[in-house]
């Protein structure tokens, strides 16, 4: 598969020098940006491995780097969920793991995925989630001016406008907050937190570390309970869910 816009070529990612050029492009791409925080690479590495992620158990996915000459101008994956499908029967494909230098290169990668879908039967086409909700998704369009969060996207301003470009709308709106827990909670959440602690006769503890793999089994139930009218959702499939709490754990403060 190929797909040719101007003088910027699209072709699927082949060995591990361009899988490491899919990684690297990121890093050069934000490298700038002093509110960027890089991940770990071998985190990244993973997250696109089908034996390291079990996300890939019930996905494809095909890796895509746009090219002029032999620069890397931008790269994005198509991903295919066949999960996603059984719960939501909307026929639709993702496209994730995005970054590009300009409107051109975008058009491109978009319009390659948008190849690969149509032949896997997709007639929609929904992004970037990377690669799915339960991990990256969305673009940030406001507060530049911040360090990223915890799973939440930082990208530079000019990507929403390169996306919309390509003819592509926005469909919905993820808002996040950020509160500054040294003032306290308000007294009037306090007030009716205590009530439905008392009626519900709730008791609060923090996590057993000791007890790890059954403590995840317990907050998965609790996760796909409090999301699973949420948009868009899909719960994770156990091994997703322990994936993503191995990542986690060292942060965890016990």
């Amino acid at each position: 598969m190929k797909q040719m816009t101007a003088s910027t070529s699209v072709r699927p990612v082949q060995g591990r020098g361009e899988t490491r050029r899919f990684i690297d492009y990121m890093y050069e791409r934000n490298a700038s940006d002093p509110h960027w925080v890089p991940p770990l690479r071998l985190g990244e590495y993973d997250r696109i491995n089908p034996k390291k992620n079990p996300f890939f158990a019930h996905a494809d996915m095909e890796l895509l780097l746009a090219w002029r000459g032999d620069r890397v101008v931008g790269r994005v994956a198509a991903i295919d969920d066949r999960l996603h499908q059984e719960t939501h029967h909307d026929n639709v494909a993702m496209f994730g793991f995005f970054e590009a230098d300009d409107a051109g290169a975008t058009a491109a990668l978009l319009a390659a995925v948008e190849t690969w879908a149509k032949a896997r039967g997709r007639t929609q086409l929904r992004g970037p989630i990377s690669p799915s909700l339960n991990d990256m998704c969305g673009l940030l369009i406001d507060g530049f001016d911040t360090d990223p969060m915890l799973l939440m996207p930082h990208n530079p301003p000019e990507y929403a406008g390169f996306i919309e470009s390509a003819g592509y709308r926005k469909v919905k709106d993820l808002f996040a907050w950020l509160y500054d827990i040294d003032r306290g909670v308000p007294p009037v959440m306090q007030r009716l937190a205590a009530r439905r602690r008392d009626k519900l006769q709730l008791t609060l503890r923090p996590i057993k570390m000791a007890e790890f793999a059954r403590e995840i089994d317990r907050l998965r139930e609790l996760y796909t309970s409090a999301w699973e009218r949420n948009w868009g959702f899909v719960a994770p499939t156990k091994a997703e869910f322990q994936h993503i709490a191995k990542e986690m754990k060292p942060i965890f403060d016990p």
